[in-house]
């Protein structure tokens, strides 16, 4: 296949990517700023229902298919018995998150626009939805500029037609058919171009193959439920304990946090390969870039976690003016500041788990998930009730802490797990020692963040964080990626 190569297709991808990212951030602040804080929590606590029961979408038969459709002459058949599984559990996810609304006692306030958000399970780039079926063929092909560009496209569609919806008045219900449209019209472009580059899938039923379907995406699918909820049932049981409002106030605090998660994916997933390909040939390769990998996301998020610590008050009073009750805003401050810090160990964990399939090692990384999902369930429950949006923040970031640290009671992921602490010693230590410089040298934001940014990376290069052998490793990186 002519054009860029490999490497320059992900770079491509990624920009692209964080321009859709930034986009959906501005939607964020835009509807911050529109809706009020009950309609903003409701929006929210909407989103994040559909997000745990949106696991069922596609049952976890997506990342099965990348693995087994590439390069296979039954592709197309693979793809059309999941597609059967997917128009099934899109269905099944529609019904059971409707129903859960409607059986936990929710009025019709929230039960029409969680209706009409629910067909976002067939359509939206966003969620475990429908439309992830129709981006098999792209990822195993290597052509997710394709998928990357549609989902830009969505988010565009979606800036345009809220500017209408504000200009007729339009309330939560009227938002939600906003992003259906949005959604409906990108994921149809999306097929019109699936039809034109392979042709597009036809449903299935093959008795054989959805049972090896299915096997094999079930323990994937456990984990993304377990790896949801740690996620996201701190914002359910906020609504359910405090109320729609509580739920708003978290989710401000938490977008920063939770814009990020995306690029360390990016980074790991384009090293897993090359990890892949040098585990049995070269089990010390397979260390070294594991280990330098991890320190490679954490060099990048720990200081953004001590910027954040710093200067929590003043980001939220920039990006949500008068948007945060005063009586709220030191509680606001802070579980910013506990969110940013779980996204460290988000970030330890997403290098973790990458690990963990290396190795195959798939069903002690479900155990690991499962304990941090627990875990968090009881912490919400206990902690809510006293100390409101922050016990939420402090079960995320003790369930964040657990799930690498679940990992040293396994034997095979022992070493691994505690890689990790060693790959944060020299991040960590740099960012206190740059938190300490910036206190003493200003207050003014930013030229704080640009002065935090030169004594880091002055302190990094002074501790040996980088060094000739990390560039050359990540020279190899680019090498090898470009062959795979």
């Amino acid at each position: 296949m002519g054009g860029k190569s490999p490497v320059r297709r992900i770079a491509g991808n990624t920009a692209v990517q964080v321009f859709g990212r930034a986009i959906e951030f501005a939607i964020f602040l835009f509807l911050v700023h529109y809706l009020d804080l009950k309609a903003f929590g409701a929006y929210t606590f909407i989103l994040t229902n559909l997000m745990l029961w949106g696991v069922l979408a596609d049952a976890g038969t997506y990342n099965v298919l990348i693995r087994e459709a590439a390069g296979k002459a039954n592709a197309d058949r693979l793809l059309g018995n999941a597609l059967t599984i997917g128009l099934f559990g899109s269905i099944a996810a529609i019904l059971t998150s409707n129903a859960y609304l409607y059986f936990s006692g929710q009025g019709p306030e929230t039960l029409v626009p969680a209706l009409i958000a629910s067909l976002t399970l067939f359509v939206s780039p966003r969620l475990n939805a429908f439309r992830r079926m129709f981006q098999v063929r792209f990822q195993s092909e290597l052509r997710m500029q394709y998928v990357v560009a549609w989902n830009t496209a969505s988010h565009l569609l979606m800036a345009g037609l809220l500017v209408a919806v504000v200009l007729n008045k339009g309330l939560l219900a009227a938002i939600f058919c906003a992003l259906i449209a949005a959604e409906s019209l990108s994921f149809a472009g999306l097929c019109l171009t699936h039809r034109r580059l392979f042709k597009l899938p036809r449903f299935r039923f093959d008795p054989q193959i959805l049972r090896s379907l299915l096997r094999q995406s079930i323990p994937l699918m456990l984990a993304a439920i377990c790896a949801t909820v740690h996620d996201k049932i701190g914002i359910m049981l906020l609504e359910f304990i405090k109320s729609k409002e509580a739920v708003g106030l978290y989710n401000m605090a938490a977008r920063i946090p939770d814009s990020l998660p995306f690029l360390a994916t990016i980074f790991i997933g384009t090293v897993f390969p090359v990890m892949v390909r040098h585990r049995k040939t070269d089990p010390v390769a397979f260390d070294r870039i594991y280990r330098r990998s991890a320190r490679y996301l954490l060099l990048f998020i720990v200081p953004i976690a001590g910027f954040c610590t710093l200067a929590s008050h003043d980001i939220l009073n920039l990006l949500f003016p008068s948007r945060i009750p005063e009586a709220m805003f030191g509680h606001a401050s802070r579980t910013l500041v506990l969110l940013i810090w779980a996204m460290v160990f988000k970030y330890m964990g997403t290098a973790f788990s990458f690990l963990i399939v290396a190795v195959s090692q798939e069903k002690r990384r479900l155990v690991c998930l499962g304990a941090a999902a627990l875990l968090g369930i009881v912490l919400n429950i206990t902690l809510i009730p006293a100390h409101h949006i922050l016990g939420s923040a402090t079960a995320v970031l003790i369930g964040s802490i657990a799930y690498p640290v679940a990992g040293l009671f396994f034997a095979p992921l022992r070493k691994y797990a505690a890689l990790l602490g060693a790959a944060a010693a020299r991040p960590l230590l740099a960012t206190a020692l740059t938190m300490l410089c910036v206190t003493l040298i200003t207050d003014h934001l930013l030229v704080a963040a640009v002065a935090g940014l030169l004594v880091y990376g002055a302190l990094i290069l002074l501790f040996k964080g980088v060094t000739r052998e990390d560039i050359a490793l990540l020279k190899e990186l680019r090498r090898e990626t470009g062959e795979t």
